[in-house]
């Protein structure tokens, strides 16, 4: 990895959830994407107002904040968006 911008709010407590928890990671080479390992994150280029725009459509959670502390593994969700 050449590079980690981590979220200049962002604090660690041991056991407490954080906020903030984001960074941006510059690499020094390209990656192979997997569909079961690592994927892109899509995130939208300006906000959106429309009211019913992400109404029936899927969106994934995922992260590492898991309640086993021994896991190593990226848990996900989806989510029907809307209802």
């Amino acid at each position: 990895m050449g590079h980690a911008k981590v979220h200049e709010k962002y604090a660690y407590t041991d056991g407490q959830r954080g906020y903030y928890d984001i960074a941006v990671l510059t690499l020094d080479s390209d990656i192979k994407y997997e569909p079961l390992t690592v994927q892109p994150i899509c995130l939208p280029y300006k906000a959106n107002n429309q009211q019913n725009f992400w109404y029936n459509k899927t969106g994934v959670i995922s992260g590492y904040a898991h309640q086993d502390k021994s896991a190593t593994y990226l848990g996900t969700a989806h989510i029907l968006l809307g209802q």
